[in-house]
């Protein structure tokens, strides 16, 4: 009998900080930050029942994309694509740290069915069965160059995996890469397979302090607009 996968383990050495980390300011307040840049903006809710969120829009996938050829030599089998995964993956731009990972399936039943679907504005709503999925860009339109090729492969059934990782203080995963594969499955009314980028043994998501505070989460806010 075959035996069920249950996930790759990654033994990470650095960095201590990683380069995609969850900044903290108070008061509910903190913001997902790449490098420099700030990402994706979050307060949670006065009666703690969800988090209302904004992208930034300034967020980069740190990983090259699948070619066609690569998509069809591993298929559907997600320990194939972890061990990608696990290779392609570098300290930059990720939110890997020192520790150990693990990149396993996650437990939904189809992407579609968690995904917060508001375009810039979001909210991850705590009491809703099942776990949320949140983007950290907007998708490519369903006529892109590159949406329309992986929109081939969804047809041919090797669509490549998209990756979440599970940020615990939103409770929910975010799109760490594939949002335009995700652009295809919508397109083509497929469920795309994922697999999830986790600490191991349940450890909370590594957070740092926002230097200023939540003065400075307010300032960051009045510059993307109206935060959220």
């Amino acid at each position: 009998m075959r035996q069920m996968w249950t996930g790759r383990t990654l033994r990470v050495s650095g960095p201590a900080v990683p380069d995609l980390r969850v900044e903290l300011a108070g008061a509910g307040l903190f913001l997902l930050r790449q490098g420099g840049q700030p990402v994706l903006m979050a307060r949670r809710r006065y009666d703690w029942y969800g988090v209302h969120l904004r992208r930034a829009g300034r967020y980069r996938s740190p990983l090259p994309p699948p070619t066609a050829d690569l998509a069809r030599s591993l298929g559907g089998d997600p320990a194939r694509w972890a061990e990608w995964f696990a290779a392609s993956l570098s300290a930059a731009g990720t939110p890997l740290h020192a520790g150990e990972w693990l990149l396993r399936s996650p437990s939904l039943p189809s992407v579609h069915s968690g995904l917060v679907e508001d375009r810039v504005l979001g909210y991850v709503d705590w009491f809703r069965p099942g776990r949320r999925i949140v983007a950290l860009r907007e998708p490519s339109p369903p006529d892109a160059a590159r949406v329309k090729a992986y929109r081939r492969q969804a047809r041919e059934g090797v669509l490549p995996s998209l990756l979440l990782w599970w940020v615990s203080g939103l409770d929910a995963w975010v799109l760490l890469d594939g949002h335009d594969r995700l652009a295809a499955a919508i397109a083509e009314d497929t469920n795309p397979d994922a697999l999830e980028l986790c600490r191991a043994a349940e450890a909370p998501t590594l957070a740092s302090p926002l230097p200023g505070g939540s003065t400075a989460w307010r300032r960051l806010a009045r510059i993307h607009a109206t935060g959220p």
